[in-house]
């Protein structure tokens, strides 16, 4: 996993470009990515899924929608977590049923 806000400092004199490259491509076995209007708006997210992009076709890529958004270069017809219509007062059930599906995934059930 890649929290930028905890490992900038080992980026310091990098590019993002180069480092994104390696974390979201060479890196990554799987993407897990939030899609919404928020990650679609924002030119980070945006310079994230340039990234992360060409896995796509490597079925690498788990979406998790959090709303009806649509993204260039993800199909509409991918599969993902559906959590649009979620009930989110209980935060803990949803984020129960991600977790053990991405562990179903990594598990190749």
């Amino acid at each position: 996993m890649f929290y930028d806000a905890y490992f900038e400092v080992n980026y310091l004199g990098n590019a993002w470009s180069k480092r994104f490259q390696d974390i979201f491509g060479k890196k990554s076995r799987f993407v897990v990515c939030l899609l919404d209007v928020h990650h679609k708006e924002k030119i980070w997210p945006t310079f994230e899924r340039e990234c992360f992009i060409p896995k796509v076709a490597d079925d690498a890529v788990i979406p998790i929608y959090l709303d009806d958004s649509v993204f260039v270069g993800i199909p509409k017809d991918i599969i993902g977590i559906d959590c649009k219509n979620k009930d989110t007062t209980n935060e803990e059930l949803v984020t129960d049923e991600v977790v053990l599906k991405l562990e179903a995934r990594l598990n190749g059930e």
